[in-house]
């Protein structure tokens, strides 16, 4: 999974959205169930590439990934959370 600088969203963009290659579906999925007010979308020109974007309206709520993700994802070959995974929680204030 490639991780890219931040950005400002594009302005046509009407939710939080979780962009990504099809060959990356699982991976995709994993971090939806970590945003889950997150909608997936495929998009071929993403290269391997995903792409979180937070959009308006954005519920603030993220947890720990899940395995076999949520929003529809089905438990499967290689949507498994590897046990060394470990996430950050911008809102988590304990280290500021």
């Amino acid at each position: 999974m490639i991780v890219g600088k931040g950005g400002v969203a594009p302005p046509n963009i009407p939710q939080t959205v979780i962009r990504y290659a099809a060959a990356q579906q699982n991976q995709a999925r994993l971090l939806a169930s970590a945003v889950p007010s997150a909608t997936l979308q495929v998009d071929p020109s993403m290269d391997g590439a995903i792409q979180l974007i937070i959009g308006p309206g954005f519920d603030r709520k993220v947890q720990a990934p899940q395995a076999g993700g949520s929003n529809g994802a089905a438990t499967g070959a290689g949507s498994e959370v590897p046990a060394q995974l470990s996430y950050v929680n911008a809102s988590d204030t304990s280290c500021a």
